[in-house]
């Protein structure tokens, strides 16, 4: 038992080590997308994110209290 312990510890931090390579990359392409998609809401509203965010939660709360009501995992009210 004690020898299977020594030999699992080093895989499991090779493993951890490529996991964390993967989540950087990932991280990239994610942050690559969102950069793209900030750029197409930023010419089709012309205004920073922010902005974008505060006036459209503003202009469309029934909408948006009928979907947090279907999720389960925002449920405010």
């Amino acid at each position: 038992h004690r020898r299977r312990r020594r030999r699992r510890n080093p895989l499991s931090i090779r493993k951890k080590r490529l996991n964390f390579s993967q989540l950087k990359q990932e991280l990239q392409r994610e942050r690559q997308s969102f950069l793209r998609f900030e750029r197409r809401l930023r010419a089709k509203y012309e205004q920073p994110l922010h902005q974008i965010v505060a006036t459209s939660t503003i202009t469309q709360q029934p909408r948006r209290c009928r979907r947090i009501r279907s999720m389960p995992s925002e449920s405010i009210d």
